[in-house]
């Protein structure tokens, strides 16, 4: 617009020159060419002025496209890094589960691996991978199935959970184990079983309806004993020894945490089973 200005007022002081021209005796022939060239010369300005806004138009769709390319790559960079750092981590977990499903591999009719190794060697590996993995929780439940090796198996379900949760992005999962069942003697000779029922800040849940069947074999059916927690979160059952499985009423189960399927017991005549279960509550 500012070039526009600018020749317009030449234009106008070579039509007022022209005439003055015209008026000394300059031909109109010679003043109809100087205005066709001002004219010629206003179009080449304004196809010049045309040709330099489609060259910044250009120019910034080149900056967008650089733009957009340079973030496209920078995410792609960070992905990939992400990604590393996942494998990295959770290449001890990875590890701790290819070396416990040897058993399985055959079953599933898959060449075993380390056919040649002895378990002792098999667990000596494990211990080496679950040290690499830096994970508290994961080295107390492996410490806790040394112990008790038949019947303890919470080890590598925690396994697959924290590796699933590794490769999803999220980190290693948090955790908050329930105390270890612990068996006394009972003072009057009796064979109990208290179910004491947190949430998982450690805080007792009252008044919640417990579950006992007998027999923790296949499903529990028919209707079980009951008993209602008390304000300390403990439910007690006078029982026999034997298995059990404590489980809870879906019909009146507190909406406000995440249903809990139950777990088993075994029960020892004249003794005391001490079992804790932690509660989550629902997100949102």
């Amino acid at each position: 617009m500012r070039c526009w200005k600018w020749w317009s007022t030449i234009v106008l002081l070579a039509a007022l020159i022209g005439l003055g021209g015209c008026a000394q005796g300059i031909s109109q022939t010679d003043y109809d060419q100087v205005k066709s060239d001002l004219v010629t010369a206003e179009t080449r300005i304004q196809n010049l002025e045309a040709e330099l806004n489609s060259t910044n138009s250009q120019s910034k769709k080149l900056q967008t496209d650089y733009t957009s390319i340079t973030s496209e790559r920078d995410k792609a960079k960070s992905e990939a890094e992400m990604l590393q750092k996942a494998l990295t981590q959770g290449a001890p977990y990875l590890r701790i589960m290819d070396l416990s499903l040897e058993q399985q591999r055959s079953e599933v009719g898959i060449r075993p691996i380390y056919w040649q190794y002895t378990e002792s060697y098999t667990q000596t590996e494990i211990t080496k991978a679950v040290a690499d993995s830096r994970d508290a929780t994961l080295k107390s439940l492996w410490d806790i199935s040394q112990q008790n090796p038949q019947k303890e198996s919470r080890w590598f379900s925690y396994t697959i959970a924290a590796v699933t949760s590794i490769l999803n992005g999220k980190g290693i999962p948090a955790a908050v184990l329930p105390a270890a069942p612990v068996v006394a003697p009972s003072p009057d000779g009796q064979t109990l079983l208290r179910v004491k029922i947190l949430r998982i800040d450690g805080t007792p849940v009252s008044n919640l309806e417990v579950n006992l069947w007998a027999n923790n074999a296949g499903p529990p059916t028919g209707p079980p004993p009951a008993v209602m927690t008390n304000t300390s979160g403990i439910a007690t059952f006078a029982v026999s020894a034997g298995n059990y499985y404590i489980g809870f009423n879906r019909s009146n189960f507190p909406a406000v945490y995440l249903y809990f399927n139950g777990r088993g017991a075994q029960m020892k005549v004249g003794m005391t089973t001490d079992i804790e279960i932690r509660l989550f509550k629902k997100e949102g």
